[in-house]
């Protein structure tokens, strides 16, 4: 699989959600039903065991907009977040600013950041969402 590098600060939806859940350490696998095509079709946290987790990112997981999914990462990271002029910024306990519309978007891009730097590399077929 292509991947490209991609600026950390800028990540959004899919892309973000398939980063924080690598930063999880879920295992992270493309189209492991066979879609190719379709609402079932992407990238899946998928571990192959009895009662293993089996979301779809974007979907069934999304930190950066499920309270449920990002939530706990805030408290577990110690990260605090500050609203200003319609933008939230969100810091970690290592100082790493990251800003975003909402308050889950700026969380997990400070989050990302902070633990993979200012740059990372993801699958190109993320690079669209």
């Amino acid at each position: 699989m292509k991947t490209i590098k991609t600026k950390t600060s800028t990540l959004n939806s899919l892309a973000l959600d398939w980063a924080v859940a690598t930063l999880q350490g879920f295992t992270v696998k493309l189209n492991p039903m066979g879609f190719s095509s379709g609402s079932q079709s992407g990238f899946w946290i998928w571990e192959d065991k009895a009662n293993g987790k089996m979301l779809l990112i974007g979907d069934n997981y999304s930190p950066s907009t499920n309270w449920n999914d990002g939530g706990d990462i805030l408290d577990i990271e110690g990260i605090s977040v500050n609203f200003e002029a319609g933008i939230w910024t969100a810091r970690t306990v290592n100082d790493i600013e990251a800003d975003g519309k909402t308050l889950l978007v700026a969380a997990m891009r400070s989050y990302v950041t902070d633990k993979l730097g200012e740059y990372i590399e993801l699958p190109d077929l993320l690079s669209v969402a």
